[in-house]
């Protein structure tokens, strides 16, 4: 619904002045939940305002979606120690791929499911499970780290540790642990 270098969709479409920082809380939950909430607001039309805000997400260049901080050394590391990593996104493959490959971060992951692959949104536990499944990877012995609460509740449902990741501090009560900062430390505190 918003990028911090920009104005809304609000603002640039309807001219409704909304603050930044309750537009992200929202797209935190959701960004179909952050339409809703808005578009029941100021009465707007769902469909059209949930369409512009993906409309202008899908715009913004790859070079101003960069990986978090210590994603990298994270990633390598886990690699390193023949552990594994996955992304569950609802991101379309072709989109996530692009990503990936504009970073140099498509041979860390030993698994990717997008929303092409049909598994239910998160926070349904589907696609975690499925992932368990395939790689046989023990559920003990595993965290799942998203900055959404639907990334929490899908770990979490799925029987893994959940770790909320936001860079501004802010704590999630439904994650086992949250963090800040994206360290292979941080991840392995998990089973202690």
């Amino acid at each position: 619904m918003c990028d911090d270098r920009t104005d809304t969709v609000l603002q640039s479409s309807y001219g409704v002045m909304e603050s930044l920082s309750r537009i992200e809380t929202l797209v935190k939950v959701d960004t179909k939940h952050c339409a809703s909430v808005m578009s029941n607001e100021y009465a707007l039309d769902y469909k059209t305002l949930l369409s512009r805000a993906r409309s202008v997400y899908d715009e913004i260049g790859l070079e101003l979606q960069e990986p978090f901080d210590g994603a990298r050394s994270c990633c390598e590391r886990a690699v390193a120690l023949r552990g594994k990593n996955v992304i569950i996104t609802h991101r379309d493959k072709a989109s996530c791929m692009r990503f990936l490959s504009r970073y140099g971060f498509d041979a860390y992951f030993a698994h990717i499911v997008t929303k092409d692959d049909g598994f239910p949104s998160k926070p349904s536990p589907e696609s975690f499970r499925h992932v368990l499944e395939v790689n046989k990877m023990e559920r003990s012995a595993t965290c799942g780290v998203g900055d959404r609460e639907i990334d929490v509740g899908a770990a979490n449902t799925s029987g893994v540790s959940s770790f909320y990741f936001c860079p501004k501090g802010t704590v999630n009560e439904n994650a086992r642990r949250c963090i800040s900062t994206v360290s292979y430390t941080h991840l392995r505190a998990h089973e202690t």
